[in-house]
């Protein structure tokens, strides 16, 4: 691998670990409070409005919560996993087809923070795969 591939390689791994600590920063800073009546009523209700979940009763805001701390976990640990491995063209090629995936669905349903991480990160690791002699 050449240098220039596997410095694109942990610069992406620096990146999905800087996305995932943000990611946690901003869960853990706590929730703004509320503009108007409307956004304190739609509130109020994802977190007291509870529905059965496969036998668990959970609110909008549980699960919201907890799919927030999922993606700040696992862009961590892609992360440091991107960290522990030999950067080799094969795991670039895999990370930087997840990432260019994830781009997509963050296009559609997110906002431009996460997307320009990950559309970053798979920019670094597909470089790193095309530089790969």
């Amino acid at each position: 691998m050449s240098l220039v591939s596997y410095q694109c390689f942990r610069i992406g791994a620096g990146v999905l670990a800087l996305m995932g600590a943000a990611h946690l920063a901003g869960h853990l800073g706590g929730r703004t409070k509320p503009l108007n009546g409307t956004e304190d009523q739609l509130r109020m209700l994802m977190e007291t409005y509870r529905t059965n979940v496969m036998g668990s009763m959970r609110s909008t805001q549980e699960l919201y919560d907890g799919f927030s701390l999922a993606f700040a976990v696992f862009s961590i640990g892609l992360g440091a996993l991107a960290f522990t491995v030999p950067p080799q063209k094969k795991t670039a090629i895999v990370f930087a087809a997840m990432l260019a995936a994830l781009t997509g669905v963050s296009m559609m349903y997110w906002f431009i923070l996460p997307t320009a991480f990950l559309a970053g990160a798979a920019l670094l690791f597909g470089a790193s795969a095309l530089l790969d002699r």
